[in-house]
């Protein structure tokens, strides 16, 4: 692996010029998928989503990394459609060493400050990032892999301020 690899964005990735070459992307992790001997780690970057996979060792503990601020040194790989157009890309990193923990994620996601529902996804000047949320409320359906449905109650979020 280089010693320094450019800071790259999706949006540069996306034109396959980085193709097979060392980038180092910043993102927060949004979830980690642990399968068979391999952990890709599902980002949220400055410009969309992108994945990283890496070869799964053993003693790390991949999921302590969900709400975390990484950076990964990676190998970009762009992929097309079969009509050949840019529709993604991935990264891949050769070992856990090659990421670093720029913020790490709050110990206990149930510790932070409840949120209201009608405060979320608001426009915020200098938000980069994301980061996950505390709610209360009530899983009304649950389908796993695709989607839940959430219900909250007035008694159960802050109060507006």
């Amino acid at each position: 692996m280089p010693a320094e690899a450019p800071r790259v964005s999706l949006t540069q990735m996306m034109t396959g010029a980085k193709d097979g070459q060392w980038v180092e992307v910043e993102g927060l992790v949004h979830s980690v998928i642990e399968s068979g001997g391999n952990v890709t780690l599902n980002l949220a970057v400055n410009d969309g989503m992108i994945s990283a996979t890496t070869v799964k060792e053993e003693g790390v503990g991949y999921s302590r990394l969900v709400d975390a601020k990484v950076l990964i040194r990676a190998n970009a790989a762009p992929f097309s459609s079969k009509n050949r157009q840019m529709i993604g890309v991935r990264l891949f990193f050769p070992t856990f060493a090659g990421m670093r923990i720029e913020e790490p994620a709050p110990p206990d996601a149930f510790s932070l400050p409840l949120r209201p529902v009608n405060q979320l996804l608001r426009f915020e000047p200098g938000t980069v990032f994301l980061h996950r949320v505390h709610l209360r409320g009530r899983v009304t359906l649950h389908s796993p892999g695709a989607y839940f449905a959430f219900r909250m109650k007035p008694e159960d979020s802050a109060p507006d301020h």
